[in-house]
């Protein structure tokens, strides 16, 4: 027999998308942007930039497709945004009371809006994984593995930042302290890290800044500084005469981002 219970309602779902179609618009520009159409715009100039022999450069053409940092910060920003903008309900009364009279559970809202915001997000990532494929396989470049494993590692990184938003959602009663509490948790640990290392390094003279760092930074506790630290594509380069090209690319931090997943599960379920 059919189960009846639902923990995603499809009414609210459709109102999301929307309501709010803007958010993941604005993002998908932006990822296209920053990914393909400039990974496009070198292709085109390639000739005139490198000679000849720009095939070569092929890897270091297609460096924008995979850029982690700027994946990572753009992921920041939208999962704030996403969250802040599906829970906003919850601090208005008069849109929570109505929403609550709809014949809906809170546990159908909570996880119609955790799908709602990780689609917001993986959809946009996905256009942009496609795009960058088409690109870089019409110009002959079929070293495309790099941008699958971008793909991965963003959703992945995107499930564990919205999952933050969320727990902030829940344990907050305003909207602006959704932002932050964000926030502060991915950054002021490592503020506060960096700032103390930095008072250290006067007082004890002729010690390494960085020294200080790696002895008292636990940064698993400052998310974002951590991602921004251990997750990236690492170039192994090869010299030509007095220039240097890629020949390929080493991706770091695939356990971090399990790490982070395994997290993000724990952590959606608490706010659950």
């Amino acid at each position: 027999m059919k189960s009846k219970t639902s923990f995603i309602n499809k009414t609210m779902l459709q109102k999301n998308v929307k309501l709010y179609w803007p958010i993941w618009t604005l993002y998908t520009i932006v990822l296209l942007l920053n990914g393909p159409f400039s990974m496009w715009s070198r292709f085109k100039s390639a000739e005139f930039i490198y000679g000849t022999n720009w095939h070569k450069y092929m890897l270091d053409i297609m460096s924008p497709a995979i850029s982690m940092e700027a994946d990572m910060i753009f992921i920041f920003v939208m999962a704030l945004v996403t969250g802040m903008a599906m829970f906003s309900y919850l601090y208005n009364s008069r849109a929570c009371n109505m929403i609550h009279a709809m014949p809906v559970t809170r546990r159908q809202l909570f996880s119609t809006n955790v799908l709602t915001g990780l689609l917001f997000m993986w959809i946009p990532q996905i256009v942009k994984y496609i795009m960058s494929f088409v690109i870089c396989i019409s110009y002959g470049n079929t070293k495309v593995v790099h941008i699958g494993i971008n793909l991965l590692a963003t959703m992945g990184i995107s499930f564990f930042m919205y999952s933050l938003v969320c727990l902030c959602a829940m344990i907050t009663g305003q909207l602006v302290s959704v932002a932050v509490m964000y926030a502060v948790v991915n950054l002021l640990y490592g503020g506060a890290v960096i700032a103390i290392a930095n008072v250290l390094t006067y007082v004890s003279y002729g010690l390494p800044y960085m020294e200080f760092v790696k002895k008292i930074s636990v940064t698993w506790f400052a998310p974002m500084l951590q991602l921004l630290n251990r997750i990236g594509f690492h170039p192994t380069m090869k010299k030509a005469g007095d220039d240097y090209y890629c020949i390929k690319y080493t991706f770091r931090g695939t356990n971090t981002i399990v790490v982070y997943v395994i997290a993000a599960a724990v952590i959606y379920f608490i706010s659950y």
